[in-house]
């Protein structure tokens, strides 16, 4: 039998997300961080490109999930909790890494003397946050699709 996610447990799952995306980002920031730095070194150019390509396996990484969702949603039926919670799990892979390059300390992209420590030269701790920035609003409007693709009445 299946039917419809109560309103109670849509909100219940976006809080638990957002608290698991902020916990888990906090966690993995600095390997996260240091592995990222690591992956683009090598000049400004490629530091822009690799962190380009980077994201783009993360949006990537949304695409299929929201391909997933729909697929599990037409099969199922609408307004089923399975996509529900296929887009639930599929978020919460993806948004710890995306957490880490939003906007922070009122500046855009992660926080310039994060990546410093993480191993970044300044220009590219700057290449990486502003290529980050318009990255992170497209992972997020993906997010947002899986979304309302998943919970579609």
């Amino acid at each position: 039998m299946t039917s419809q996610m109560p309103a109670w447990a849509v909100w219940t799952l976006l809080g638990v997300l957002l608290v698991w995306s902020l916990a888990a980002g906090f966690r993995i920031e600095r390997r996260l961080l240091t592995w990222w730095v690591g992956r683009t070194a090598g000049g400004l150019l490629r530091t822009v490109v690799m962190t380009a390509v980077l994201h783009l396996a993360i949006v990537l990484g949304c695409l299929v999930v929201a391909v997933a969702v729909v697929w599990l949603r037409d099969a199922l039926g609408v307004g089923t909790w399975v996509p529900g919670l296929a887009a639930f799990v599929g978020a919460a892979a993806v948004t710890p890494a995306i957490a880490n390059f939003l906007p922070s300390h009122a500046d855009l992209g992660p926080y310039r003397d994060d990546l410093v420590r993480a191993g970044a030269a300044g220009r590219q701790a700057t290449a990486i946050r502003w290529t980050s920035l318009p990255f992170v609003m497209v992972e997020l409007a993906c997010l947002t699709g899986v979304g309302c693709a998943a919970l579609a009445t």
